[in-house]
């Protein structure tokens, strides 16, 4: 899966109680394609009530990629990355 985000926004990379054969086992690849402009991203899993920090307001350099291994049940967490500033990612799923 490749997605790409332009904006300052929240995005659900996985749902709580995921369906369809969704599940938290892949790496998550973060690049910045941006020729400038350095995002600043959040991961975290949330339970609903609880948000619990992976990564908070980390901040991706131009021309960088990283990646972070995800794995998590879905049954009890969903996974959500915030990213503000200005910003041109690309997330990318890489499941094993």
């Amino acid at each position: 899966m490749y997605q790409n985000i332009t904006s300052a926004t929240t995005t659900v990379l996985t749902t709580l109680d995921a369906v369809d054969g969704e599940n938290g086992y892949f790496d998550l690849r973060i690049a910045n394609y941006h020729a400038s402009a350095v995002p600043i991203i959040s991961l975290y899993l949330t339970d609903g009530t609880t948000d619990f920090y992976i990564i908070n307001a980390m901040k991706i350099p131009v021309s960088t990629a990283v990646t972070f291994p995800t794995k998590h049940d879905t049954g009890e967490y969903s996974l959500k990355l915030v990213t503000s500033g200005t910003t041109t990612i690309t997330l990318m799923r890489i499941y094993d």
